[in-house]
C-alpha cells in the first residue's frame, strides 16, 4: 500500500522549514481565513433565516388571536374564548396568552392557574400598549413578548397578551452554530492537508535540487537531473547541471596542476605520499605488506650538462613511459587516476608510479606476497634499461639505481619507508650502480656515516684538508718519466688518509664535485709549474674535468684563468674528461672543447672501455689522447680475447693519431704487452705508486732514462 506524502518523515522534514513552511503556512492560514469567513457568512444567514422565520410565526400568531379574538369579544363569548386560549396556550413555545379588555383587565386566560375574570394586572407591556392604542413588542434572550390591541372595525374591542419562549430557536441556532464549527473545522484539517499536498508538490524541484547539492558536496559530480517543470525551476536545474559539468572539468584540472607530474604526465609527489599514507593505513589495518621502489636515473646529469636540458627532459618522459611498460608487462595493473586512494571509495590497484623530482621515481606495490615480487619487478626494469634509448639523434645508454624496502618490515610509516628505500637506492649506486639493493639495518648506520662523511668534506673544503698526490706516467718504449696524473686524497683528521673511491661518491652526490675539481686544478698546476725538466723534456700534468666544468664557457675562462695564473705553459696541461661525457655531447659541450683545444691544451678521453665511445666521433672532437680503463688490461696474460681487444683498440687509437695510455699496470707482463701492441704511455703500481708532490720531485730529479724509477715506499 502506497503511503500517503505526509506519512514520509523525510518529505515532512523537508518541508516543515524554509520554503516548504512558507508555502504550508500561506496555505494553511488562506484556507483557515476562507474557512472561518464562509462558517461567519454561513451562520449569518442561517441566524437571519430563524429570524425571520420566527417573525413570520409571531405576525401569523398575532393575526390569528386578533382575528379569533374580536369576533369573541364582540358576541362576549368569554367561555369559548378561554377554551380556545387553553388549546393555544398548550403549544410548547407559548408561555403567556391572555385576553383583556381596553381598561387591561383579564377577560380571558389561556392558563387555568393565572389570575380570574375581570383580574387587574401590573403588566408595563400591557399598560404601554393601552396607553399608546397601538401593538407593543419586546424579546430578551428567553422570551418573545406582545401586547396587540384588538378591533373590529375602528373600534377598539381589547388586547391580547403574549408571551412565547425563545428556547427552541436558541436551540437551532446552537445546533447551527455547532454544526458550522464541526464543518469549519473539517474545512481547516482539509485545508491543511490540501496545504501539505500542494506545499510538497511545489517543492518537490527544489527538494531535488537540494538532495543533488548535498550529493555534489559529499563528491558526487556524476549526476545530472531532469525536470519538466517549464518555470523557472527547470532553468535553475539546467543551469545546475551546467555547474555540475564545469564543476567536474575544474576538479580534473585542478587535480592534474596538483597530483600529474606536468612534465611526464605521470604521479607526482603529492599523490605518491597521499597513496603512500593511505597505503601504511590500510596496512596496519589489514596485516599487508607492500613494497616502495626508489629509482634514480644513473649520472642523468651529465646528460642534461652535456646533452642540453631538453634531451633531458625527453629522457626522463621516456624514461617514465619505459618503467610504466615494464611494470604493466611484469602484471601490475598500475593507477592512472589523478587522485588518492581511499580504502572502499575507488578499484584499489596494484601499482603507483610517480616522479618525486628531478631523476627521482617511485613505485608503490601493493599487497605483495614475498619481497620476491618486488625483486623480481627490480630486475625486470634492470633488464629493460639495457636497451638505449633514442632522444631525437642522439642515442643514450643509461641505467638506473634502485633501492627496495618493504612495509611494515622496514617501516610502518611513509616517512620512515621512503627514508629507507632512498637509503637502499644510494647503496645500490655506491655498488657501482645499475643495480638494487633491500633494504637492510646495516645501511641506516651506513647512510648515517655517508652523511656524516658528507659533512666532514664541506668541512675539509674550508679547512683545505684535501690534498694533491701525483701518479707518476712512463714511456712505453723507454719507460722514462713523462709526467703524472693529479689525484685528490683526503687527510681526514679521524680516520686517516682516504682515497678517491671512499669520498668521492658521496661529493658526487652532493654537488661538491665541482668544488674539489677547481681546488685541485689549482694546486697541481702550480706544483708543476715548479717541476724540473727530464732529458731536455717538460713533465706534463694530466687532471681530471667534470662535465659541469664544461656545463658554461664562464666555467672555461675559469679552466683557462687557472692555468694562467699558475704560470704553466697550457701545452703542457691535459684535461682527462670521462667516456661517458665525450660521448654524451651537444654542440655547446663541442665548442667548448674546441675552446679548450684552442688554448693549447691537451684533451683525452678517460675510463675508455666501460662506455659506448666511437673512435671516429672522439678525434672530431680534437681530443688527443686515449686512456684505455684499467678494467681491459686485467685479462692479459691469460685471456687471448681480452688482448685481442686492448690491440684492437690500440691499433684503431693509432690509425686516428691518437696517443694511448694504458693505466692501471700493475704486472711486468701488462708493460711488455702494451709496448708490443704499440701504446705510448703508461701508468701504475708496477712502475711507481701514487705520491706525494716532494716525493714526485725527488723522482723527477734522480730519473734516468737508461733506467727504471726508484720505487716509492
Amino acid at each position: 500500500m502506497r503511503l500517503l506524502p505526509f506519512s514520509n518523515r523525510s518529505v515532512w522534514r523537508s518541508i516543515s522549514f524554509g520554503l516548504g513552511r512558507r508555502f504550508l503556512f500561506l496555505f494553511g492560514t488562506l484556507i483557515t481565513c476562507f474557512a472561518i469567513t464562509a462558517l461567519l457568512v454561513n451562520t449569518h444567514i442561517q441566524e437571519r433565516m430563524i429570524a425571520e422565520r420566527l417573525q413570520v410565526q409571531k405576525a401569523s400568531l398575532r393575526d390569528l388571536l386578533v382575528e379569533v379574538t374580536s369576533s369573541y369579544l364582540f358576541d362576549y363569548r368569554v367561555s369559548d374564548l378561554e377554551i380556545i386560549l387553553e388549546n393555544l396556550f398548550e403549544q410548547d413555545e407559548i408561555t403567556r396568552l391572555s385576553v383583556h379588555d381596553v381598561d387591561g383587565l383579564v377577560i380571558a386566560e389561556g392558563d387555568i392557574d393565572a389570575p380570574g375574570f375581570l383580574a387587574q394586572i401590573e403588566d408595563p407591556l400591557l399598560a404601554r400598549a393601552i396607553a399608546e392604542q397601538a401593538e407593543v413588542t419586546e424579546s430578551d434572550r428567553d422570551f418573545l413578548s406582545m401586547a396587540v390591541p384588538v378591533t373590529l372595525g375602528d373600534e377598539l374591542m381589547g388586547f391580547v397578551r403574549v408571551d412565547i419562549s425563545l428556547s427552541r430557536y436558541k436551540q437551532q441556532l446552537s445546533e447551527i452554530q455547532a454544526a458550522n464549527v464541526s464543518v469549519g473545522l473539517l474545512s481547516v484539517l482539509a485545508g491543511i492537508i490540501f496545504s501539505f499536498l500542494a506545499a510538497n508538490r511545489l517543492t518537490r524541484p527544489l527538494r531535488r535540487l537540494i538532495a543533488a547539492t548535498d550529493a555534489a558536496k559529499g563528491g558526487d559530480l556524476n549526476q545530472e537531473i531532469v525536470m519538466s517543470t517549464n518555470d523557472e525551476i527547470e532553468v535553475l536545474s539546467i543551469s545546475f547541471n551546467e555547474m555540475l559539468r564545469e564543476l567536474r572539468r575544474s576538479l580534473e584540472e585542478i587535480n592534474t596542476l596538483a597530483y600529474r607530474d606536468k612534465l611526464t604526465g605521470i604521479a607526482n609527489r603529492a599523490l605518491f605520499t597521499e597513496n603512500l599514507e593511505a597505503t601504511a593505513s590500510a596496512i596496519a589495518a589489514k596485516q599487508e605488506k607492500a613494497a616502495v621502489l626508489f629509482l634514480d636515473l644513473d649520472r642523468f646529469k651529465q646528460i642534461n650538462d652535456t646533452l642540453g636540458h631538453d634531451v633531458g627532459d625527453e629522457m626522463l618522459k621516456s624514461f617514465a613511459q619505459r618503467l610504466e611498460s615494464v611494470v604493466t608487462a611484469s602484471g601490475w595493473s598500475v593507477q592512472t587516476a589523478l587522485r588518492p586512494y581511499r580504502e572502499g571509495r575507488s578499484k584499489k590497484p596494484d601499482a603507483i608510479i610517480a616522479r618525486l623530482g628531478g631523476d627521482e621515481f617511485t613505485i608503490i606495490l601493493r599487497d605483495i606476497r614475498e619481497t620476491d615480487d618486488a625483486q623480481k619487478l627490480a630486475d625486470g626494469i634492470l633488464e629493460a634499461f639495457k636497451s638505449p634509448f633514442t632522444i631525437g639523434q642522439h642515442t643514450i645508454n643509461s641505467s638506473t639505481s634502485i633501492g627496495v624496502a618493504i612495509m611494515p618490515d622496514h617501516g610502518g610509516n611513509s616517512v620512515a619507508i621512503m627514508k629507507n628505500a632512498d637509503t637502499a637506492m644510494y647503496q645500490a649506486k655506491q655498488a657501482g650502480r645499475n643495480t638494487y639493493r633491500i633494504y637492510d639495518a646495516e645501511m641506516a648506520q651506513a647512510a648515517i656515516d655517508r652523511l656524516k662523511l658528507e659533512a666532514d668534506l664541506r668541512l675539509a673544503l674550508k679547512e683545505e684538508q684535501l690534498t694533491c698526490y701525483l701518479q707518476p706516467q712512463f714511456d712505453v718504449a723507454t719507460e722514462a718519466l713523462v709526467g703524472a696524473e693529479a689525484l685528490v686524497r683526503w687527510q681526514h683528521p679521524e680516520r686517516g688518509m682516504l682515497t678517491p673511491e671512499e669520498f668521492l661518491p658521496i661529493a658526487d652526490a652532493a654537488g661538491l664535485l665541482p668544488n674539489i675539481g677547481r681546488l685541485m686544478l689549482s694546486r697541481a698546476t702550480e706544483l708543476a709549474a715548479a717541476w724540473p725538466s727530464v732529458e731536455g723534456r717538460d713533465l706534463r700534468l694530466a687532471v681530471n674535468i667534470t662535465v659541469d666544468d664544461l656545463s658554461s664557457e664562464e666555467n672555461i675562462a675559469s679552466i683557462l684563468d687557472t692555468i694562467k695564473m699558475s704560470g704553466l705553459d697550457p701545452g703542457r696541461v691535459e684535461l682527462e674528461i670521462t667516456e661517458n661525457t665525450a660521448m654524451e655531447y651537444n654542440s655547446d659541450i663541442e665548442e667548448r672543447l674546441q675552446m679548450l683545444s684552442f688554448a693549447r691544451l691537451r684533451l683525452a678521453v678517460d675510463d675508455f672501455g666501460v662506455g659506448y665511445s666511437n673512435l671516429a666521433r672522439l678525434k672530431a672532437l680534437r681530443f688527443d689522447t686515449l686512456k684505455m680503463d684499467r678494467s681491459l688490461l686485467s685479462g692479459v696474460g691469460h685471456d687471448p680475447s681480452a688482448e685481442a681487444l686492448v690491440m684492437s683498440i690500440i691499433q684503431m687509437a693509432k690509425s686516428l693519431d691518437l696517443e694511448v695510455v694504458g693505466e692501471g699496470v700493475e704486472e711486468r707482463s701488462q708493460l711488455l704487452f702494451l709496448r708490443d701492441c704499440g701504446c705510448d704511455i703508461v701508468q701504475g703500481y708496477s712502475l711507481a705508486r701514487p705520491l706525494e708532490p716532494d716525493q714526485f720531485l725527488k723522482l723527477a730529479a734522480v730519473e734516468r732514462q737508461s733506467k727504471l724509477p726508484a720505487q716509492a715506499n
